[in-house]
């Protein structure tokens, strides 16, 4: 079986190689939103010689919480899918109404921002944790999350929950009771003139998803919220 295809995106880039026309206020916004993660993290850009500017290394060099470590590394990752995506759109169609133009010395003020920030196992909090395993789950479910994709057969609800408890078991992260199965829930078949219990595909990285819409029942395991039990 081979493995998921993984989008080169920046990781092999040196920059911006000509000008192209994007929204006024693109520059100063990519500038404003790396100079935001080196204050929060204390990142230091260098550069040698010719070669493009880098940030020495992703590891906060200022005293920081796993909490805010992972919000800024998520919000950044977010931030990095957001500006390829737009890129490669403006790149076929360049946008029309109040525009700029983005010059390779212009992008090269902030490119060194576009390399991702990687949080060590030992500092994922329970938010960072949830959110790293919703997008194993879209991925396993045949969703494409930040630029990787399966491309094989999606696995059902069933199967991709069981990998993430594999995942939870091998990697042995101090993160609560997360259950980060598929949530269930009881559905009144009519035919059979009973209850039967229901997978439901709704456990989906969004913007501000916090695992709101299902709860554990003990008999049960993960069901809808107001679906516990036979009678919910």
């Amino acid at each position: 079986m081979d493995g998921p295809v993984v989008e080169a995106r920046f990781v092999f880039t040196m920059g911006l190689r000509e000008p192209m026309v994007v929204p006024a206020g693109t520059l100063a916004e990519a500038q404003a939103h790396v100079q935001h993660v080196e204050k929060c993290l204390g990142l230091v850009a260098e550069k040698y010689h010719d070669n493009p500017a880098r940030w020495r290394g992703t590891t906060p060099t200022v005293e920081v919480t796993d909490e805010v470590l992972g919000t800024v590394a998520s919000e950044h990752d977010e931030w990095i899918d957001w500006l390829w995506c737009r890129l490669s759109e403006w790149f076929k169609n360049p946008p029309t109404g109040a525009t700029e133009v983005l010059t390779p010395d212009g992008a090269a003020t902030f490119w060194h921002g576009t390399q991702a920030i990687r949080v060590p196992l030992e500092r994922w909090d329970e938010r960072y944790y949830r959110e790293r395993m919703e997008e194993v789950y879209e991925i396993l479910r045949g969703r494409t999350m930040r630029g990787v994709t399966l491309e094989q057969r999606a696995l059902t609800p069933q199967q991709a929950s069981g990998v993430l408890w594999l995942l939870a078991e091998h990697l042995r992260i101090e993160v609560g009771d997360q259950r980060l199965e598929a949530p269930r829930a009881w559905e009144w078949d009519s035919k059979a003139r009973r209850h039967k219990l229901v997978q439901l595909d709704e456990v989906q990285a969004s913007d501000g998803y916090d695992g709101a819409g299902y709860d554990w029942c003990e008999r049960c395991g993960a069901v809808a919220l107001g679906g516990l039990g036979p009678t919910g």
